[in-house]
């Protein structure tokens, strides 16, 4: 049973991943500086408080769970309308702990997103993890 951080990550706006990767599910999130949520989600995760109950079981049933990067976002105010673009990806794809309703239009960060996501689409349809993991 674990956590990690899969990549680069700064104290910066950005959207991210948390990849459940026996399941393959994903937590879709957006903050204003990264390294601080991603060390939030890890002490929430280890002390059994995490506010997604089905990720927290996942976690406390063994599953390892990683933080990834999706892209950076220049303008904090656009943070949830890209976590948005995340979200209706990757739940058009796989099986997402999030609850919130889909809805988004398209701009260059939603490009970052798309890429991303075809990465873990190829991981999955490859079945190449490793692939994912060296160019994270």
């Amino acid at each position: 049973m674990g956590f990690e951080t899969i990549g680069n990550i700064d104290n910066v706006p950005s959207v991210y991943a948390i990849w459940n990767r026996a399941k393959y599910k994903f937590y879709i999130g957006s903050c204003k500086n990264l390294i601080k949520r991603a060390a939030e989600h890890k002490t929430l995760l280890t002390n059994n408080k995490h506010h997604v109950k089905a990720m927290q079981d996942d976690f406390n049933n063994g599953d390892d769970l990683a933080l990834i990067c999706l892209t950076k976002v220049s303008n904090e105010f656009d943070l949830r309308h890209y976590e948005m673009e995340a979200l209706k990806l990757f739940s058009s794809k796989f099986q997402v702990y999030n609850k919130q309703k889909i809805y988004s239009d398209s701009t260059i960060e939603s490009l970052h997103i798309q890429v991303a996501f075809n990465d873990f689409e190829c991981a999955v349809d490859y079945g190449d993890s490793l692939r994912l993991l060296k160019g994270a």
